[in-house]
């Protein structure tokens, strides 16, 4: 038996809830404000090549993260990518020269998917086949709520205080993670390897045919490539629109709220009575009108609506994500939930690509009708893939 067994699973489990609340609220208070923190530092025309580049790192940093594990422990390798996030975080708005800007902006986004993989190493190691989806539902909610009081916040520091102060805030709330990771994870100390780490290709063949892992990978994208573009350009467009920091963030937590209704009972629902398929396919219909609606609204408690919804769909899809893919994998299955988390860079290196072609020939609320269009036809996957009911 290996150490991390050996620990009370229920206390693990609580504390890596408590991770992830915290560590949620330091992602959220940037997530949507570095496209503006950034075209005030950089030229703008260079904001979306720094995105492409931070998500092409972070991708091949991801591939690699089971044998960096498997090498160094996982123990030590959480903690360095936490203190490279705290760090990158704190300087960022400090700095005044480009290069440094652009090489710790890079930073920032690699640790930060790293540290999200770590936390999904460890809590898989402690979560049975019987109780997938309502520990992950759980977790995903206590994940959002984290993301629901951070938008408002966000837009209410900067508007009174300036970029600086949530740069700050977010570094420094990762010290408690740090001091009670280095406390209650020394026992795991290079416990979480996987087995003999198999070449990329043969994982890819392996997913293409299983029809449950082909299909869940797949809307996993397809999830991803949803919020790359809706964290990217719905800012923006609701700037374009004429509303402030302050309103948009107000907007933005409204929106969130499904994530802390939804996300568990969704988990509870896929475990106990549905199983995941049908809940995704009605999760996916809701998700795409709702996304194409925003062609048609300008008003803010309308908008408010239709985010509200896009949202509902959203974060039913990503709690029966999570817990359809770690039904389907065993612990130790380390290379594989690096692949599951390759779907967020790639999303974020294809969807603004796609979306900066688009607007070469069209306004930019038409995006969002294609991104409904795209999120439907996420239907063909959740039809083909085996339930688990």
């Amino acid at each position: 038996m290996n150490l991390i067994q050996k620990q009370n699973p229920k206390k693990m489990i609580g504390l890596i809830f408590l991770f992830s609340f915290t560590l949620a609220i330091s992602t959220a208070l940037l997530a949507y404000v570095q496209s503006s923190f950034l075209a005030g530092k950089i030229n703008a025309t260079w904001v979306g090549g720094l995105f492409t580049l931070s998500y092409l790192v972070s991708f091949l940093g991801i591939n690699y993260y089971s044998r960096i594990i498997s090498k160094f422990g996982h123990y030590r390798v959480f903690l360095t990518v936490l203190v490279s996030n705290a760090l990158s975080l704190f300087l960022l708005p400090r700095l005044e020269d480009t290069l440094a800007i652009a090489s710790f902006f890079v930073l920032s986004i690699v640790s930060l998917s790293l540290y999200w993989l770590s936390l999904d190493i460890f809590l898989q190691g402690y979560t049975t086949r019987e109780s997938a989806g309502k520990i992950r539902g759980a977790n995903l909610t206590l994940m959002n709520l984290g993301w629901l009081v951070s938008p408002a916040l966000s837009g209410y520091l900067i508007e009174t205080r300036g970029f600086q102060s949530v740069f700050t805030i977010s570094s420094l709330l990762l010290l408690p993670v740090l001091i009670l990771s280095a406390y209650f994870f020394q026992e795991t100390k290079g416990s979480v390897k996987s087995r003999a780490i198999p070449e990329p290709f043969s994982v890819i063949q392996k997913i293409i045919a299983k029809p449950s892992l082909r299909s869940i990978f797949s809307i996993a994208f397809l999830l991803q490539f949803f919020y790359s573009w809706m964290v990217i350009y719905t800012p923006i467009y609701l700037r374009t629109l004429g509303f402030s920091f302050a309103d948009i963030g107000i907007l933005f937590t409204i929106m969130l709220v499904p994530f802390v209704l939804f996300q568990f009972p969704a988990g509870y629902l896929a475990d106990k009575y549905f199983g995941e398929t049908e809940m995704l396919s009605m999760a996916l219909v809701i998700m795409g009108f709702a996304t194409a609606s925003l062609f048609f609204v300008n008003s803010f408690w309308v908008l408010a609506i239709v985010l509200f919804f896009t949202r509902v769909g959203a974060s039913i899809v990503e709690s029966l994500r999570d817990s359809y893919f770690y039904k389907q994998i065993r612990p130790s299955d380390i290379y594989l939930i690096n692949l599951f988390r390759d779907t967020g860079p790639l999303a974020y290196i294809a969807a603004p690509a796609l979306a900066s072609f688009l607007l070469f020939f069209l306004p930019m609320e038409y995006l969002f009708v294609i991104l409904g269009i795209i999120m439907l036809s996420g239907l063909y996957f959740t039809m083909t893939m085996p339930d688990t009911k």
